[in-house]
């Protein structure tokens, strides 16, 4: 076979269908407009739905990423598959891959994108490479049990948390009851789970004073709330206290470098401790950075020798007693892009600079953003809006694909406050949308 082209045409598609629970996000399709995020000039975004007026004049120009091709697929999460049985759409990706090298960029790299990059192969006589890995290793990274097994045998048990699985009722409930008598609290998580979904923490005090025969009914009943189908397997593990979480984003280049782009702190819903809000970029102690750098390009090493190239995250946390005398806990892997690495990058794209400046990046959602449109949004933001030309302004839009459904803007908030910025600094865009 033909070595695969990485230089060309980057065709931009972010299908979710192979995350785990992914019907439970929502909206889902509209997140197929956060593909824009990722894409420069000349390149091409897949989409089941038409950007709103002026959101592509505001990437090209305003913020001057350069224009790209928005291509229409049919609308549904299956948005890969949609992009070959849509006729349209299929015959105007052949006509550009035609032209010259061309490949797959996705937000996943699952089994429908590369049966879209094989068919489109297939049309054009020519190799069309996906900046992914291949679909059984993506699976496998994106599986909790599979990255706590890597991460166990590359780095030493005590690198995660204490953990064990189960794939039926009786053994998840062993299992629960063996950690519970153990730990103070415990979590169960669906281990393909993405975004808190799939996960019930515990306060184990109120599991000890359950009589055995009846917290298989309990399990059940959570497990069923949770949507556990039955079949894909259950990881149980230990709930530790952190100091802080953090998501490292790293790249696997296709000439087999593996990059380290950055440490974010991650920032969650104060009511929903498990619940991503958002990130900052953290300041650490050195020997923090530096075992958390050593860790993250071992693991990503080793992923490039099974494969692996792209895009790729993972979540630590962060535990002991103070700043001064941290460990780290490897506890999620994702083997796909993100919301901080599409922020990231988003911004890379922008400004290099842009990253060196203290910002947090989260979502603002309110109702009454949803009888907006993106034009009116952008004429409230006003001089609050960030402009690339002199630096000026504090607030970057980067994704609006929930903004018609749940009145949610992704943005980024560039703020004084250096390491004590919090979601703070993105709920204080009320006073504009009071309006």
């Amino acid at each position: 076979m033909k070595a695969l082209i990485f230089d060309g045409t980057a065709i931009h598609i972010e299908d979710s269908t192979e995350i785990g629970l992914f019907q439970q996000l929502p909206s889902i399709e509209a997140f197929q407009l956060r593909a824009r995020a990722r894409a420069t000039k000349g390149e091409v975004v897949i989409s089941g739905e038409e950007p709103p007026e002026g959101y592509e004049d505001y990437n090209a120009n305003y913020l001057g990423l350069g224009q790209v091709e928005w291509l229409r697929a049919r609308e549904g999460a299956a948005i890969s598959r949609s992009a070959w049985e849509t006729t349209k759409c299929f015959q105007r990706l052949v006509e550009i891959a035609h032209v010259g090298p061309t490949y797959i960029h996705p937000y996943m790299a699952s089994a429908d994108v590369w049966e879209l990059a094989d068919r489109l192969s297939i049309a054009v006589d020519r190799p069309i490479g996906v900046l992914g890995p291949p679909p059984a290793l993506c699976k496998a990274i994106n599986d909790k049990i599979f990255f706590y097994k890597l991460i166990e045998e590359l780095l030493g048990p005590s690198s995660t948390v204490p953990w064990a699985f189960g794939d039926d009722i009786p053994t998840i409930t062993t299992r629960v009851g063996e950690f519970a008598n153990r730990y103070d609290r415990i979590a169960i998580r669906i281990a393909n789970s993405t975004a808190g979904l799939g996960l019930k923490v515990f306060d184990s005090s109120e599991l000890r004073t359950v009589e055995k025969n009846a917290l298989e009914p309990i399990c059940r009943r959570e497990l069923a709330s949770l949507g556990w189908d039955g079949v894909e397997r259950v990881l149980i593990v230990k709930w530790e206290q952190s100091l802080k979480s953090v998501s490292v984003q790293m790249f696997v280049t296709p000439d087999g470098r593996v990059v380290h782009e950055g440490i974010y702190e991650q920032i969650f819903h104060r009511d929903a401790p498990f619940r991503f809000r958002g990130a900052r970029r953290t300041k650490l102690p050195d020997a923090t950075v530096h075992r958390i750098v050593r860790d993250s390009t071992a693991i990503c090493s080793l992923l490039r020798r099974l494969g692996y190239v792209g895009r790729c995250s993972m979540d630590a946390i962060l535990v002991g007693p103070d700043a001064e005398h941290i460990d780290v806990r490897w506890v999620d892997c994702n083997g796909r892009w993100g919301g901080v690495s599409i922020a990231h990058t988003f911004m890379s794209n922008i400004q290099s600079d842009l990253l060196e400046r203290p910002f947090v990046l989260g979502s603002y959602q309110d109702s009454k953003l949803a009888t907006h449109n993106f034009r009116s949004i952008v004429n409230l933001l006003g001089n609050r809006l960030y402009a690339p030309t002199n630096g000026s302004g504090t607030v970057l839009i980067y994704n609006i694909g929930l903004l018609r459904s749940k009145g949610r803007l992704d943005v980024v908030c560039f703020t004084d406050c250096g390491e004590a910025a919090s979601e703070d600094v993105v709920v204080d865009l009320d006073d504009l949308f009071e309006r």
